[in-house]
């Protein structure tokens, strides 16, 4: 779909794969639905990519429908709990989300799953995995080396080594939380989650995009320039995550964000009052990045970015 991580993007750029993106629409809750992935279906499709949740939106594909539509044919399906990782599983086992379709190896037809453990398994970043429904898959991913001097050598990653020092940090760190200690965290989540909601409701103008299952509260409107709020949100210190296709402001909850939800709720209010008496306020900053993309080129969009990545890697002359 249009809302997948713009990793796989990456990666079929490496391997040489067309990568066809199927937008999702608000008939679906935004999620990617079965229907939709169906007309795309050639003989030289080998995976469909479902995430659990989205990134810019929080909602979980439709995966037991196109696990049914790509079982038997020989199609992989990868679902995508990055974000969710840790996080989602302890949310479903206690009922806490609003109804979606199961996503994990319970649903035949999955094939492999990716998990960040740094985000919601809160260790640190470097100890991502990706695990397959058999070892077989896993075993395709091996690339032994026999023949050179070096003697015998063969990875499981496309990384090669991994420090160990942080899957030690990580393995401690879920052994301390445990399954007591996820369990609470993700009712903590859940509670900010729907917090976060609610404060949206309240102000008018404003609404959530759709009904999220968790992570991510998507903010829209009707009225207002989203991004124009986002870049007065900015200008007050915030640093929120926007995105198009609809035009979107989103909030990645945290365990934190109870610390600081009455001063966003104030904050939010400010900017939509700014705009209430100055319709016409033009974004700045980031959020004006995102406001001019629907009427600039791709190409250029992409020679913009291109560009951007040039000037952070560049090394400033040493100071006379």
């Amino acid at each position: 779909a249009n809302t997948c991580h713009p990793a796989i993007v990456k990666a079929c750029h490496y391997f040489g794969m067309e990568l066809t993106k199927v937008p999702v629409t608000e008939s679906t809750g935004f999620a990617l639905t079965a229907a939709a992935v169906r007309p795309y279906l050639t003989g030289d499709v080998i995976c469909v990519y479902a995430s659990a949740p989205t990134f810019p939106h929080g909602v979980v594909d439709c995966v037991e429908d196109l696990a049914r539509l790509v079982r038997g044919r020989g199609i992989g399906l990868h679902v995508d709990n990055c974000l969710g990782g840790i996080l989602l599983s302890y949310l479903d086992r206690q009922g806490l989300t609003k109804p979606h379709q199961l996503w994990d190896f319970r649903v035949p037809g999955v094939t492999s799953i990716s998990v960040d453990v740094h985000k919601y398994g809160n260790a640190s970043k470097g100890v991502s995995v990706v695990v397959f429904a058999d070892q077989e898959l896993r075993r395709l991913t091996y690339v032994p080396v026999t023949d050179g001097c070096e003697g015998l050598y063969v990875t499981s990653t496309l990384q090669g080594s991994r420090g160990g020092a942080v899957i030690a940090q990580a393995w401690a760190t879920m052994l301390h939380l445990g399954d007591t200690g996820y369990m609470e965290h993700a009712k903590a989540i859940h509670n900010l989650h729907e917090r976060y909601q609610e404060v949206v409701a309240r102000i008018p103008g404003l609404r959530v995009l759709c009904p999220c299952h968790a992570c991510i509260v998507p903010i829209v409107s009707d009225i207002y320039n989203i991004y124009a709020i986002a870049s007065l949100l900015e200008d007050c210190g915030w640093n929120l995550f926007t995105g198009q296709y609809p035009p979107v402001l989103s909030i990645c909850i945290g365990e934190l964000h109870g610390e600081i939800l009455d001063a966003f709720e104030a904050d939010l209010r400010a900017a939509v009052a700014v705009l209430d008496k100055d319709p016409g306020y033009k974004p700045t900053g980031a959020a004006a990045v995102y406001g001019s993309t629907a009427t600039t080129p791709a190409v250029l969009l992409e020679q913009v970015v291109r560009r951007y990545v040039d000037l952070k890697l560049s090394v400033k002359a040493a100071t006379p």
